[in-house]
């Protein structure tokens, strides 16, 4: 089985900072990420998965990043994408082929966050001034089933610190030897260890506690992306991604 990674653009954006981490299970269907530049002063930012197995789960998992370059492209609205991604599903996969995906625009500048959720885990909006997290629920069904579903879409204002984290089902459930769930209430308590960490140090310290958690053990990918709003004065963005899109695995 060869493995081959898609190429990699840089999302320059001012006044974000952002980084993403997977760690693949080795099987055609599964995890994704990607970071792009919607203009110089908004970064998108998606995540999902890929629910299916066989050729047809790595086509797909290349089928939506592509979808999700194209359609912001045309600056259409995170809720918008989602539709299309799901019309682009249901008219030409397989029916045991099915996706979740959370997708963000993020923009530093008017200090907002617009995100549709499609069936994925709910992302966590961390506020620098006080601590808390809230959840960014799901706005939609998963991709995939039916032609006949809405999407819809949800605006936050965020701050200067203010980060966003999302991350792939295969974290929460990641089990440890006696069957105990990782859970997202272990991720917000490394989270909530962390209030002054760049997005870098806060994805690898979740990956990291993941692993601790399971000794090892994997029995799904794991994929966490963070944005953060830094609101640096001389705009510069930093960019530190490994695997920042798909790994996709041809037979």
């Amino acid at each position: 089985m060869e493995t081959q990674v898609l190429p990699f653009r840089k999302a320059w954006v001012k006044n974000v900072d952002y980084f993403g981490d997977s760690e693949p299970d080795g099987i055609e269907g599964g995890d994704f990420f990607d970071f792009l530049s919607l203009s110089a002063s908004e970064l998108g930012a998606a995540i999902g998965t890929v629910c299916g197995t066989g050729t047809e789960g790595a086509v797909w998992k290349a089928r939506l990043q592509c979808g999700v370059r194209g359609f912001a492209g045309r600056s259409m609205r995170p809720a918008t994408i989602v539709s299309e991604l799901n019309r682009m599903m249901w008219e030409t996969s397989l029916n045991e082929i099915y996706a979740t995906i959370f997708l963000a625009r993020v923009d530093p500048e008017r200090r907002q966050l617009t995100y549709a959720n499609a069936g994925h885990e709910a992302a966590l909006l961390i506020r620098a001034d006080t601590g808390q997290v809230c959840r960014l629920e799901r706005t939609g069904t998963v991709l995939g089933f039916s032609h006949r579903v809405t999407f819809g879409q949800r605006s936050i204002p965020v701050s200067q610190g203010d980060t966003l984290v999302a991350y792939t089902d295969g974290v929460a459930d990641a089990a440890d030897g006696d069957g105990r769930l990782f859970t997202e209430h272990r991720l917000r308590e490394i989270a909530g260890d962390c209030p002054a960490a760049t997005p870098r140090q806060l994805v690898r310290a979740i990956l990291e506690g993941v692993e601790e958690f399971t000794g090892g053990m994997r029995t799904g990918g794991q994929t966490v992306i963070a944005v953060q709003v830094t609101g640096a004065p001389d705009g510069t963005m930093f960019l530190e991604a490994r695997n920042g899109l798909a790994l996709v695995e041809s037979v």
